[in-house]
């Protein structure tokens, strides 16, 4: 990557800019974003999760596909995929043909666990399961190359939390690079050898009851015996209803239990070093240029932000992860400690559902937490739960709604100095 920043290099100073995007494709997940610098150059383009359950789904994840290509940068260098619900993940092969990607990065989980998933979302009659839907579930690695041909596909367990290195900008020099995703799945973005911005996921730990409650329920021992029944399951209406019924059971349990819980790959997005500034705007490019050739750039409100000033830079993304329970909470409260006080805005868990919510997932600051639902406004579910909207707002947090409008993306630009 060329050097960048120019004269700025003498005051040791960087100016940056994050982009941000919830995507609107109903009850599912899409989250893009894209870092660049103060001349218009891409550094870093990324996307958290590709899915519906909308009935117009193919609709919505072209246009929503579309529209994240919209920033300096068509390519992806990495997709997050959080776990395999169809709603997060069935939008892939849609992105992938809008966008290459370099790397995927996905959690490592059970055939067990994917089934247990799909028995959640799918049940009798909801149609046909693609044959995307089931490669993947049987491998995903497998099925994520076929959707995406070349892609490196990275499969993780746990991660180190993030954490904050000291560092003076004066001292950094060299030219800015963002690596490939590691066998971790983390993503740096370096001036020289000094990291200052960083993607770093992290799984909600998979605890084996869950797994193991599916297949008794499901009249099975191992996990072989079920991969050899796996398109019966999945395809034959009477199985699909025995897979719903048996996840039923599985749930139940979870609901009960403090140590029970689905793998979730959660996301934090942002500095590797306390940056000295950070305030929000939307800056876009016209089409014309400054004397030299510098890139001109106008102001417009996609939708209108929520706090101007004082904006928190991080970002991050939890998929559906079961953060109700205090045990986990205090694990994912625990993981982003060192990075709490630099995060500014959040995803709700499991689209706001009050069984994965916690106070904790504020991280301890909900005056300064930008907390977005993604769920279509027809959903069954019941998402966003009232109360927890209610209880994001009654700490001082602001609730944004993303559903199957487009008026209603949500797209936010934080100008980082460092």
């Amino acid at each position: 990557m060329p050097s960048i920043f120019g004269a700025q290099i003498q005051r040791g100073i960087m100016d940056l800019w994050y982009t941000t995007t919830d995507h609107a494709v109903g009850q599912g997940l899409m989250c893009s974003g894209e870092l660049s610098d103060a001349d218009g150059n891409s550094i870093l383009t990324y996307v958290y999760d590709c899915g519906s359950s909308e009935g117009d789904r193919d609709r919505l994840l072209g246009r929503e596909a579309k529209n994240s290509k919209s920033g300096l940068r068509e390519s992806l260098d990495v997709l997050y995929i959080s776990h395999f619900d169809e709603d997060h993940v069935n939008g892939v092969k849609i992105l992938a043909a809008e966008r290459q990607i370099a790397s995927i990065v996905i959690p490592a989980t059970s055939l067990a666990e994917r089934v247990l998933r799909f028995g959640g979302v799918r049940g009798v009659g909801t149609g046909p399961v693609s044959s995307e839907d089931i490669a993947i579930i049987r491998d995903p690695l497998a099925g994520l190359r076929d959707i995406s041909p070349g892609t490196e596909i990275i499969a993780i367990d746990e991660t180190d939390p993030p954490s904050l290195a000291d560092g003076a900008p004066a001292d950094w020099v060299g030219d800015v690079v963002t690596s490939t995703p590691d066998h971790t799945g983390v993503v740096s973005v370096a001036r020289g050898t000094a990291s200052f911005w960083m993607l770093k996921p992290w799984t909600v730990p998979q605890v084996s009851g869950a797994r193991n409650l599916f297949l008794d329920a499901l009249g099975y021992d191992d996990e072989a015996s079920l991969q050899a029944d796996l398109l019966t399951l999945l395809q034959v209406d009477e199985e699909r209803k025995r897979v719903r019924e048996a996840y039923e059971t599985a749930l139940a349990a979870i609901r009960r239990s403090d140590v029970l819980n689905f793998t979730s790959l959660c996301l934090y997005v942002g500095p590797a070093v306390r940056p000295q500034a950070t305030y929000r705007s939307r800056r876009v490019p016209t089409s014309n240029l400054l004397p030299g050739g510098a890139q001109m750039y106008r102001v417009r409100a996609e939708r209108r932000d929520v706090g101007a000033w004082g904006v928190l830079p991080a970002w991050i993304g939890t998929g559906d992860a079961l953060l109700k329970e205090k045990v986990r909470a205090d694990l994912f409260e625990a993981q982003y400690r060192g990075v709490a006080d630099l995060v500014g805005a959040i995803t709700l868990p499991h689209h706001g559902s009050h069984w994965n919510f916690s106070e904790q997932v504020l991280l301890g600051q909900p005056e300064q937490m930008v907390a977005v639902s993604s769920a279509g406004t027809t959903n069954i579910y019941g998402h966003p739960s009232p109360a927890v909207l209610a209880a994001v707002s009654s700490l001082g947090g602001h609730v944004v709604s993303v559903n199957e409008y487009e008026a209603s993306r949500f797209t936010q630009v934080r100008h980082v100095k460092f």
